[in-house]
């Protein structure tokens, strides 16, 4: 059965910088992201970006000379985002295409629970929901942030199935949970070392289930 969503449209349309002022916040996973966008896409090309909210990838990528087709959840696109799942992105891509998919950790989101609601604890129904079904319990009131939260182990399964050869799956926010303002007040070369320590770590079976957000990078396989 397919999930309403409309619920989370609406809270995407009521602040449409919602996610940009995320990004802004969360910059070693837009920062650790391009790394691998910049490893793996090739030269030039055509991308299908799913959930470009308010462009931030999307304008850099047509920066570099892509020609992007962007779509993202809005009343009149509720429809057809439906309709668009992980096997309809393998279906747009040419053999030999390069898919990049992004997920919250169902673990590495308690930095920020921790942090921002510490009084979620309490609600013990709520915790065994996500800890063991990924998502909020199916009589919670709608409203607010809502969304899947994906375990490491069933990231690489879920796109194999579909036929996609996985090249990497990585954390990237690895080891800093919430701490975004360690990070962001970092420049020059002292920010490029520590980006080049999270690239290398980025992979770490030991904590990249830590990580808030997951990278999946696969690739079309060819006849």
């Amino acid at each position: 059965m397919i999930d309403d969503v409309s619920d989370i449209a609406a809270y995407y349309n009521n602040d449409p910088e919602i996610e940009r002022y995320r990004l802004e916040r969360n910059q070693l996973e837009y920062e650790l992201t391009w790394r691998y966008l910049n490893q793996h896409l090739p030269s030039q090309g055509s991308i299908l970006e799913i959930g470009a909210a308010t462009g931030r990838y999307t304008l850099e990528l047509a920066k570099h000379g892509y020609t992007i087709t962007a779509v993202d959840l809005s009343a009149a696109l509720i429809e057809q985002n439906r309709k668009v799942a992980l096997k309809g992105a393998f279906d747009q891509l040419r053999e030999g295409g390069i898919i990049f998919s992004s997920f919250i950790s169902r673990f590495g989101t308690l930095g920020d629970l921790i942090k921002d609601k510490p009084g979620w604890i309490e609600d013990q129904a709520e915790v065994r929901s996500l800890l063991e079904r990924g998502k909020r319990a199916d009589d919670s009131r709608k409203g607010g942030f809502r969304g899947y939260f994906a375990q490491l182990s069933e990231i690489a399964p879920l796109h194999e199935a579909i036929g996609f050869e996985t090249l990497i799956v990585a954390g990237v926010e690895p080891v800093i949970s919430a701490d975004d303002e360690s990070y962001n007040k970092l420049q020059g070369k002292q920010r490029q070392l520590w980006l080049d320590l999270f690239y290398e770590i980025s992979t770490e079976q030991s904590i990249m289930a830590a990580s808030r957000h997951l990278l999946y990078v696969g690739q079309k396989r060819r006849r």
